[in-house]
Parts: structure tokens; C-alpha cells; sequence
């Protein structure tokens, strides 16, 4: 039993050498751990998701917009998001690059993809005009398969280590496993945390809208003020950086004092000694 649990866990370890990067090879235990109900949980998510659940895709896109009444662009917007189950994820009025353009929406939008068409429709109908469309579609089924396939087996394993647990001998063998299961624990945690973040993207697609007056503001340009406010942020930002780059460099600036007093020291003591001698 002992010689059992210490070869497993040499065998783990050897598969966590390195830096821990939130990934793991199960195929080094997989002699030590009942490789078949292990296997078979894998397959079985695949199987599942390959013949239900068909291609999943990640939909983002970009829209701008003009219109004489870009605020009544924007309550149909907002009614639309409603009517679709949507939401803002981020409202931007009046500002481009940081200057202050009155009357101009920056909107990035979140819609269920099963709705997302039906909503770039209606969009269309907001009685403003379409300038641009850009629609980008990624098919994310491989990494989404994967992701259920690997937490699956990640969990298995658990199991069998939680198993391994109960029929530990000694206290440092009951230690080591526990640290085994930690971080088993830690790369499930970070390995479902990465696909829930997938299966929402693939769950709501993103709009960025840009909501433009026709009148000729739309046409702005930065003014005197404007242009000298910019420089002065421009200005203080390059002093900053560059006092954290002498930071940086503060070990060849002591180096250079050093020198620089050094030959200094030297040239006095020799006119010093030619003083003298004269």
C-alpha cells in the first residue's frame, strides 16, 4: 500500500514539474487511477456536446450610426435591448479619445445570440443611418469541447485521490495527498472559471455602437484650449515616465557618479602634485 500511494504521487508530481500554469497531463497516472471510467466520462461529454449541442460561436461587431436625434437613437436602443433580453456593458456619452464631443454615443451592447440577428434587424429600423458593419464569428466549438472533456476528467481524478485519501497508512502520506488535491482543486476552480467565461461569450454576443449627429458637430475638432489641455496631460505624462525611467536606471546613474568623482579625485591630486613640484 505504502510503495502504491508514494509511486502515484511521484508520478503526479512529475506531472506538475515546472511552473504551475493552470493546466495538468493526466496521461502519467492513468495506469495508477481505473483508466477506464476516466476515459469514459471524457467520452461521454464529447459524445453529449458533438451530437446536441452542435457549433458554438462567439459573435462580436462593431456598428456606427448617424442620426438627427441621436438620443432617440438611443431610447430605441434601450427598448430593443429589453424587448431581446439584452444588456449594456458599457455607456459612453459625449467624450472621443479623451475630449468632449457634445451629442455622440458610445454603446457596447450584450445580446442573446439566438436573438442576435433578429436584433442587428431592428437596430436597422431605429431611423438612424447605417454608416459601417462589422460582424466577426469564431467558432469555438474545439476549445468548448475540450474545456468539458478536461473538467470531467479532472474531477475523476479527484475522486480517486479523495478515495486514495481514506486508505492513506501514514501522516506525511495523508499530507502529500492532501497538497495533491489542493492543487487539483485550484486547476478545477481556474479550468471552470475559463469556461464559464467562454460559454458566456458564446451565450451573448457583443455590439459596439457608435451613435453620430448629421449636423456638422459631428465634424469636431479640438480647439485651442482643447489642443493645450491635451499637451499638458502629454507633457506631465512624459515627465512622469521619464523620472521612472531614471528610477530604473538608478544603478548606472550611481555607477557614474562613482566614476566621475573618481576621475575627478585623480585629476586635482595630480595638479596638486604638479603645483608642488613646481
Amino acid at each position: 500500500m505504502k510503495y502504491y500511494i508514494i509511486l502515484l504521487l511521484a508520478l503526479f508530481a512529475a506531472g506538475c514539474a515546472g511552473e504551475y500554469d493552470g493546466s495538468y497531463d493526466y496521461g502519467q497516472v492513468e495506469e495508477m487511477v481505473d483508466t477506464h471510467a476516466v476515459a469514459g466520462s471524457g467520452e461521454a461529454a464529447y459524445d453529449e456536446v458533438d451530437s446536441s449541442a452542435g457549433k458554438k460561436m462567439v459573435r462580436e461587431g462593431t456598428m456606427e450610426m448617424r442620426s438627427a436625434d441621436v438620443h432617440a437613437v438611443k431610447d430605441y436602443v434601450d427598448s430593443q435591448l429589453k424587448k431581446y433580453g439584452g444588456y449594456y456593458s458599457a455607456v459612453n456619452f459625449g467624450d472621443i479619445d479623451g475630449f468632449y464631443v457634445p451629442e455622440v454615443y458610445r454603446l457596447e451592447v450584450k445580446v442573446p445570440s439566438a436573438a442576435f440577428d433578429d436584433f442587428l434587424s431592428a437596430i436597422g429600423r431605429s431611423g438612424g443611418s447605417i454608416e459601417k458593419v462589422s460582424i466577426k464569428a469564431v467558432d469555438v466549438t474545439d476549445r468548448y469541447i475540450d474545456y468539458e472533456i478536461r473538467i470531467a476528467s479532472q474531477k475523476s481524478y479527484l475522486e480517486r485521490y479523495r478515495q486514495l485519501l481514506s486508505r492513506s497508512g501514514t501522516i506525511k502520506e495523508v499530507m502529500e495527498v492532501q497538497e495533491r488535491i489542493r492543487l487539483l482543486e485550484t486547476e478545477i476552480e481556474s479550468t471552470e472559471a475559463r469556461f464559464r467565461e467562454l460559454a458566456g461569450r458564446i451565450q451573448y454576443s457583443t455590439l459596439s455602437i457608435t451613435i453620430r449627429p448629421t449636423a456638422s458637430s459631428v465634424d469636431w475638432a479640438p480647439g485651442f484650449l482643447q489642443k493645450s489641455q491635451r499637451a499638458l496631460q502629454w507633457g506631465w505624462e512624459f515627465v512622469k515616465g521619464f523620472v521612472i525611467a531614471l528610477l530604473y536606471l538608478w544603478p548606472l546613474l550611481v555607477l557614474a557618479a562613482l566614476a566621475g568623482g573618481i576621475v575627478l579625485y585623480y585629476r586635482r591630486k595630480k595638479r596638486r602634485e604638479q603645483v608642488s613640484g613646481s
